[in-house]
């Protein structure tokens, strides 16, 4: 509003039943999400050639090739999303009753989320001067997460580490000589965080008329 709405105001309602026959609508949408311009990082045998530089010997020899990326990294990530509403009424009772699911698979691996989503919109006509209504939004979200600093881990983590060893244990950097990095595969593993979040939004109001040109 005022001096700053240079293009208009924007107001966002509500919607509402109407008196007539109940109508049902559903919308829904599909799709995927995943990474564009992702990081190339350096193969074992670059990597395995610098380190070898650096120490000044040929302590890195034929090592796997990890990707750290491509094993933290879902490819794709799928999402959808369904809603159904139902509304009516008569004259002097309307309603709008909606329900709504939202499924999303994170980027990363083992990250999830899910909401599912109610209202119930309901107005009442007493007589021609006074109408009440309330209007109530219930949230209910779930999510899988994940650390916060699992980019940077498999940004660092040297290509040279197996995800796992022969013998099904997780492939520790300590191992290679090439100092103290953490194995990304391993920290999602073990990372158990989940969180929840209820919200519950409501309003009620009433409306008068009087003298004919007021509300």
């Amino acid at each position: 509003y005022g001096i700053r709405a240079a293009n208009g105001v924007v107001l966002v309602t509500t919607k509402k039943g109407a008196a007539g026959k109940t109508r049902v609508d559903y919308n829904g949408f599909g799709g995927f999400q995943t990474v564009t311009n992702q990081v190339e990082m350096a193969s074992a045998r670059k990597y395995a050639l610098m380190i070898n530089e650096r120490l000044g010997s040929n302590v890195v020899g034929a090592y796997p090739n990890t990707d750290w990326y491509n094993e933290i990294l879902r490819k794709p990530a799928y999402v959808h999303n369904h809603q159904l509403a139902v509304s009516g009424g008569t004259e002097k009772v309307t309603y709008n009753v909606s329900f709504g699911y939202l499924k999303q698979e994170g980027i990363v691996k083992k990250n999830d989320f899910e909401r599912i989503t109610g209202r119930l919109q309901n107005d009442l006509k007493l007589n021609d001067h006074l109408k009440i209504g309330f209007n109530g939004i219930i949230t209910n979200s779930f999510s899988t997460d994940i650390p916060g600093n699992i980019f940077n881990q498999a940004y660092v983590a040297p290509p040279i580490i197996p995800v796992r060893g022969a013998d099904g244990r997780y492939g520790d950097p300590a191992n290679f000589n090439v100092g103290n990095f953490p194995n990304p595969v391993a920290t999602l593993d073990w990372y158990n965080q989940r969180s929840r979040n209820l919200n519950l939004i409501g309003s009620v109001y009433g409306e008068v008329k009087f003298l004919k040109d007021f509300t």
